[in-house]
This record gives C-alpha cells, sequence and structure tokens, in this order.
C-alpha cells in the first residue's frame, strides 16, 4: 500500500505543474516523444471518469510552421499508423483562442481535446465552447517519464501540497497490477479537474491582450490557411526528408512489415479509410494518392470524414498482407 501511495503521489506531484499552461504548451512541455495510454470512457453519464477498456499506447506530436504551433498528429505506438489530429492549416481543426489555447475543436463538429495536468482528453463540445466533465469521451494519460520515478530510498523527488483534493482514495485504486497511469484515472476527481482548468483557462482568455508578435502568428496562420496545401506540402516535405525522418520511416517499415496495405485512391474524389464502418480515426486520400493501412481489419471508404456518411467496404481482412489494393 505504501509503495502505490508513493507512485501515485509522485506522479500527481509532477502532473499538477501542468495545471495553468496552455494546450500548446503543455503539448511541447511532454515533447514530441511522450507516449499516453488511452482509456475508454466506462460511463457515459457519470462526472467521475471511470476507464473502461484501454486502447493503443500513443505517441502525440506537436504541429509547428516556422516555430508557429498550429496543431497535433497522434500515432498508434505500436504501428506508427496516424489514428487522429486536428491543425488549423490542412484540415477542420481550430484553436478556441490564441494565444491562450485551451482547446482544439473541430471547426462543425463537437469533437474536441484539451490538455490539462500533461494529459490529452476528448470532449464532446457544445456551442458554448465551455468543456463539461460528463462531456468526456476518452483519456490519454501520460505515461510516466523518468522525472515521475522514485529515487533509491522511496521517496518521491517532489511534492505539492494541495493537490490531493483532487484526488480520491489513494492506495485504493485496485490490483497491484494495474498501471500507474490507470490508478491514476481511477482516483482523477474529474469534476473538480475540468471545471477548475475551464474556470481558469476562461478567465485568462478573457484577460488576455494581444501582443505585436501575437497578432504577427495569427496573420501567418490566416496565410498558411489561404495558400492552401502547396505551401504546407513544400514545409513538410523539408520535414519529411531530413535524415530523422528518414531512420524513422525505415524503423516503423520494419515494425509494420508483414501487416502492411497499399491502397490506391482511383476516384476523381477524395476519399477517407477506416477500419470502423462507423468512420472513426479515418485516413484521408487525396484523388490519385496512396496511404498505407492495417491489412488485418476489414477496410471501408467514405466520400466524407463526417460520423454518418456512408461505408463502403472495399477489402477484406488478412486477404493481401503486404500487397495493394484500389478503391476504383
Amino acid at each position: 500500500m505504501k509503495t502505490i501511495k508513493i507512485t501515485l503521489l509522485a506522479f500527481l506531484s509532477t502532473l499538477s505543474c501542468y495545471a495553468q499552461q496552455t494546450f500548446y504548451e503543455q503539448l511541447k512541455a511532454n515533447g514530441n516523444d511522450a507516449i499516453y495510454c488511452t482509456y475508454y470512457r466506462y460511463n457515459a453519464t457519470s462526472e467521475v471518469y471511470t476507464p473502461g477498456e484501454k486502447g493503443a499506447e500513443v505517441n502525440i506530436k506537436l504541429i509547428e510552421i516556422k516555430g508557429i504551433p498550429i496543431g497535433f498528429k497522434a500515432f498508434d505506438v505500436q504501428t506508427g499508423k496516424y489514428l487522429f489530429g486536428f491543425d488549423e492549416v490542412q484540415n477542420y481543426g481550430r484553436a478556441d483562442h490564441y494565444p491562450i489555447t485551451k482547446m482544439m475543436k473541430h471547426k462543425y463538429d463537437t469533437e474536441a481535446y484539451a490538455m490539462i495536468d500533461g494529459s490529452m482528453y476528448k470532449f464532446s463540445v457544445d456551442k458554448d465552447h465551455i468543456l463539461k466533465p460528463v462531456s468526456l469521451w476518452e483519456a490519454y494519460v501520460l505515461k510516466r517519464p523518468e522525472s515521475m520515478k522514485v529515487d533509491n530510498n522511496g521517496k518521491k523527488k517532489s511534492k505539492k501540497k494541495g493537490f490531493l483534493k483532487r484526488v480520491k482514495n489513494i492506495g485504493k485504486a485496485g490490483s497491484m497490477s494495474s498501471s500507474p497511469e490507470k490508478k491514476y484515472l481511477r482516483n482523477l476527481d474529474i469534476k473538480t479537474l475540468v471545471n477548475d482548468y475551464e474556470k481558469s483557462m476562461r478567465a485568462k482568455q478573457q484577460s488576455y491582450k494581444l501582443s505585436s508578435k501575437d497578432k504577427l502568428n495569427i496573420a501567418a496562420i490566416q496565410k498558411f490557411r489561404k495558400e492552401g496545401k502547396d505551401f504546407v506540402k513544400r514545409y513538410n516535405d523539408s520535414i519529411y526528408n531530413s535524415p530523422k525522418e528518414v531512420e524513422n520511416r525505415r524503423k516503423w517499415a520494419r515494425i509494420n512489415a508483414g501487416t502492411s496495405l497499399s491502397v490506391t485512391n482511383n476516384k476523381k474524389t477524395t476519399v477517407w479509410i477506416s477500419s470502423s464502418i462507423d468512420n472513426f480515426s479515418n485516413t484521408k486520400i487525396n484523388a490519385g494518392g496512396q496511404a498505407n493501412a492495417d491489412c488485418r481489419s476489414d477496410l471501408y471508404y467514405f466520400f466524407s470524414d463526417k460520423k454518418g456518411a456512408k461505408a463502403y467496404q472495399f477489402y477484406s481482412a488478412n486477404s493481401s498482407c503486404g500487397s495493394s489494393a484500389t478503391i476504383n
């Protein structure tokens, strides 16, 4: 029991330093190599977040253009496959405020992501743009970095008093085999966490005065968006062809060997492909374009990235692993 308490207190102590940071600040503080554990909501009506099924471990990266943050992308740690993300230039993701960004929200749908205490949370947000505990869908809990570990004497490296009011039943979070991330999530007072963050960030946004640099950055984002994909493609290509990214692609190619399917879109319009008939975690393929998918699942294509779009199955699981499929 003492070990559980020490681990949880160290975990909470480290996370509390994120409380007042913006969306982009927290992502940047975690770093582009940070890993998060996915947990889906067990009870959709309770304000207390009870973790249900555990999903994939994800790597969430901050997207910047010329040093200006414009969004994020999340990838499956095991496969390297793109899972979800928003950016303000190439898709419908929008920051609710710049630079005091509380969340990134879909321009038309209710889907939104917020970073609170170093972890990412997915919400369904109404037109009022208020984060509410009962509208929390999923949690992406930051895995413990080195700074969260205890020292050889069994003492936590840092501790802040006052943060325990956000936690219930320390040390009673389940079996000894549960991960520190799940223990943290089970004991978290989501109602307090979300409401405090919403109140704090809303107040900061309302009182903030844009600096000249802020205005220049906002104008740059609008310019990138207006110029369209050509500029972004040129910029991304320069990153894509860097030695570090070339090596990363080689690494993922080795991991994906035998489980990858190359999908070509021969239609004259953009499609989105997904392993889910509900258009969940889809991948965009422009007309004439190509993308890779996991060959171990049935695959569907859609003419819209909106949930509820009609699904068309074009591939059956395990039928052409290591090969290719075409959408005609």
